[in-house]
């Protein structure tokens, strides 16, 4: 038991230690405050720093951007300098539109040479004056084809794009009309007539039938020349025309011949009037009884017509 002396000196020692403990408490408190407030005074500092940083450089890029001030006069004579340019261009251009003209004059003069040429390679062709005239018309036919060619030169001197994907018709330069004239594939006589309307005798099979070609006689190995400019479309065997050639020349007409041997074009060549193309071969079992001849024949847009009144007289 504590006597009353004692409990009071306890008493004393107790409440001693309970305010020094609350000075301790309170002097961290007052620490930690002390920290916290050194701390936001070091970012308010260090911000101001930075903003007058941030103020003095752009002082100094201004101060630049003063000295590099563009004068838009010196833009404006540019300016005229660049007109003096494209008006040097325009004139360069007029010159070079003068010059395709040039050339293509010089083209047609030279399609015009083609049609002399033409007619000798006509004549020299077949070789034979007893044949009505036909190889001279036939040459000029052949002349007129090259002249054509080449007086196009105007026109191919000015390329004109070609959207990509679009195809090309080979036969675009191609032209052949009601107007136009064939050449003989080969000089002979006809055997065989064309006839569509009514039924003619066929003497190898003895029987009536139509035709739609008309049949040349000539010796076999004689050249077998291309009756019109055009395209080889195809090259095929028929049990009745043996070996047969078929060459576009146009605005939908095709030229067919039949009966040839020791082809000298193949399918997809541009051929022009007169080219060789093959020799007369010998007769098929369909044409025992007419001998060796050329099988003709010619169509508008798949539909048969007489080569007759297409060919030179």
């Amino acid at each position: 038991m504590y006597n009353s002396k004692s409990l009071g000196q306890h008493i004393s020692i107790k409440l001693g230690m309970e305010v020094e403990a609350d000075m301790r408490n309170q002097k961290m408190v007052i620490n930690k405050e002390k920290c916290i407030l050194g701390g936001i005074m070091a970012v308010a500092l260090l911000s101001v720093g930075i903003g007058l940083a941030s103020v003095l450089s752009d002082s100094k890029s201004n101060s630049y951007n003063k000295e590099n001030v563009i004068d838009l006069n010196e833009g404006i004579a540019g300016n005229t300098d660049g007109s003096e340019g494209q008006e040097d261009e325009q004139e360069d251009g007029e010159d070079g539109q003068e010059s395709l003209v040039s050339l293509g004059n010089e083209a047609r003069n030279a399609g015009g040479s083609g049609n002399a040429g033409g007619r000798n390679t006509g004549n020299e062709l077949y070789g034979e004056d007893d044949r009505t005239g036909m190889t001279g018309n036939a040459g000029t036919a052949g002349g007129n084809s090259l002249a054509g060619d080449e007086g196009e030169g105007t026109e191919d001197s000015e390329e004109m794009p070609v959207a990509a994907g679009v195809a090309i018709d080979p036969l675009e330069g191609y032209t052949f009309g009601e107007n136009s004239v064939l050449m003989w594939p080969i000089a002979g006589n006809i055997v065989m007539n064309y006839s569509m309307d009514s039924t003619i005798l066929h003497k190898t099979l003895g029987t009536y039938k139509t035709n739609p070609a008309i049949n040349i006689s000539a010796e076999i190995g004689t050249n077998v020349g291309a009756a019109a400019s055009g395209i080889v479309q195809s090259i095929y065997d028929s049990e009745e025309t043996g070996t047969t050639m078929v060459i576009a020349v146009g605005s939908g007409y095709v030229t067919t011949y039949g009966l040839l041997d020791n082809l000298a074009v193949e399918e997809g060549d541009s051929v022009t009037a007169g080219q060789v193309i093959g020799t007369v071969g010998a007769p098929t079992a369909y044409y025992v009884e007419e001998g060796p001849n050329v099988y003709f024949a010619v169509s508008k847009d798949g539909t048969p017509v007489d080569p007759t009144e297409y060919l030179a007289e």
